[in-house]
């Protein structure tokens, strides 16, 4: 069976600003919308789809791909208009064996049976050449939900420049041939932000079948994905869903129905209900959050019809003008980078020998790096020199996948304590750098950031050992890294940074497991 997918939908009341994200790219539960339409259409017997796009095809191609992930064939087709999407239909190539299509709007998901021989639920059926259309009835009003199975005859026809209004009317006009609703009780919907909500409210009471989900269910309504750091105190209520490498810190209430997307971080006695927490989202410590929707500093109440930026200081529960990190605060770690120099100088002269003699090209590579804290304003920021023995990676902001241009392409281990660590010693013994921290920037890499990542940043301390480096490895993505720092510019204190150099060194040692980087540059 082959389907025709229109990817055109917008909310029509996002003031967000900036780049927006289609609706249907944003996740239910554990992936984006639209895989879920994929992975169900799927499992249901379609073996050929059609993806009508209007706005960022680049995002949707780079998550789908060409359909090999899934064994079967995608194409592509652009319309001008969002709300006419349906030119292309006109001209697909059907094979004669096709006599009609599945016809879906991405932006819901009916519960239906697309294999069943009688679609019509009535005696006689339908025949495989007639259109049968999903709607939902609501009010006492009939709704399509812009899935249905058209014919060859409907989908030839259909007329240039209609709307989805339209189309419906003329897909069930008697003048234009036969067609049947059928009417359905299940929906999954991404119209509104309200819609979202209520559609994980339903994934999470089991009200509806056919989703693929990962993490496993320890107890009746409870779900959890790999690497999951849960407190001792914290307060689980079903239905609740956590995604990878999340952190749920001591006191924190989850649930019922709370969703918590991968990488994300819940911090002390916070409650969450009723809510969804997109990836790499930090929630600061003591919050009540009830009927909302996170997206790292955005903030939309569903209830009160708001969508907001909060800032950093009251999403993260920290006022950091009043952390400072002067002479005072770095005579620590000068002092142990200072006795670390003295008992490695040697292992460091053998290291930069076996480089000169075996290594082609220049011994140390550097790069120049942004003190913090620092201004908002450019022009205030002042620089520093953070040499080692790595060689520099691909320059490209550091909000795409790395913390920084310089380090290990790999795990944690003897090779990025010889290389990176110990040679990045001599700067943090001249006070331009801490033992931990977060990652060192360039200008570059720093202007690359989003703004409320990049506002964060700057009110942080530089450090050679990172949160990122200790919990995902050298090579994070982008919610790994924003999670790390955004959890680590809260905690950040002489025991904290001692607790993340003792990871890093049980993990060189192998006393302590690495990072596992399996899985992580998709969704499931």
């Amino acid at each position: 069976m082959r389907a025709i997918v229109i990817n055109t939908f917008e909310w029509p009341d996002d003031k967000s600003g900036g780049e927006k994200t289609p609706p249907v790219l944003l996740p239910l539960m554990d992936r984006p919308f639209i895989q879920h339409i994929v992975e169900y259409i799927v499992n249901q017997g379609v073996t050929e789809i059609d993806f009508v796009l209007c706005q960022y095809p680049e995002k949707f191609k780079s998550l789908l791909g060409d359909g090999t992930r899934w064994g079967i064939n995608f194409h592509y087709h652009l319309v001008k208009e969002p709300s006419r999407p349906y030119r292309p239909l006109r001209h697909l190539d059907l094979n004669d064996d096709e006599k009609s299509v599945l016809l879906i709007h991405s932006e819901q998901i009916p519960g239906v049976d697309i294999q069943e021989e009688n679609p019509l639920g009535g005696p006689d059926g339908a025949k495989a050449d007639e259109t049968v259309l999903y709607c939902r009835e609501k009010e006492g009003t009939l709704l399509w939900t812009g899935w249905g199975r058209v014919s060859r005859h409907h989908l030839k026809t259909i007329p240039d420049n209609v709307d989805k209004a339209g189309l419906f009317e003329f897909l069930q006009s008697a003048e234009n041939g036969f067609a049947e609703i059928r009417k359905i009780t299940k929906l999954l919907s991404f119209r509104s932000h309200t819609d979202l909500l209520e559609s994980h409210r339903i994934v999470l009471d089991k009200d509806f079948s056919g989703l693929l989900l990962t993490g496993r269910e320890i107890e009746e309504g409870i779900h959890l994905s790999r690497n999951v750091n849960l407190h001792p105190t914290a307060q689980i209520h079903a239905p609740v869903f956590i995604g990878k490498n999340c952190r749920i810190d001591k006191g924190a209430v989850l649930g019922p129905h709370a969703v918590i997307g991968n990488n994300s971080v819940v911090d002390a006695r916070t409650t969450i209900l009723n809510s969804v927490i997109f990836s790499g989202s930090y929630i600061g410590q003591a919050l009540e959050l009830r009927d909302v929707i996170v997206n790292k500093n955005r903030l939309i109440n569903t209830r009160l019809g708001t969508n907001i930026i909060i800032t950093e200081d009251i999403l993260l529960g920290v006022n950091y003008e009043k952390k400072k990190y002067g002479l005072r605060k770095t005579f620590l770690p000068r002092l142990a980078a200072l006795l670390l120099l003295l008992l490695t100088l040697p292992v460091i002269g053998v290291t930069a020998l076996v480089l000169k003699l075996f290594r082609r090209g220049p011994l140390s590579s550097k790069i120049t790096a942004v003190q913090l804290p620092a201004k908002p304003d450019k022009a205030l920021w002042k620089t520093f020199d953070f040499k080692s023995f790595c060689k520099i990676r691909e320059n490209k902001p550091a909000g795409d996948e790395n913390s920084n241009s310089i380090g290990i392409q790999g795990p944690v281990g003897w090779q990025d304590l010889l290389l990176r660590f110990l040679p990045g010693l001599f700067t943090v013994l001249k006070g331009k750098l801490h033992l931990v921290g977060v990652g060192p920037r360039t200008v570059s890499e720093i202007q690359g950031l989003p703004e409320d990542w990049r506002a964060l940043y700057l009110k942080s301390k530089p450090g050679l050992i990172t949160e990122a480096l200790v919990n995902f490895g050298s090579m994070p993505n982008a919610d790994e890294l924003f999670s790390a720092e955004a959890f680590y510019t809260v905690s950040a204190g002489p025991m904290y940074d001692l607790k993340i150099l003792g990871r890093y060194l049980g993990q060189v040692v192998g006393l302590l497991p690495k990072p596992d980087r399996e899985d992580t540059l998709r969704a499931e």
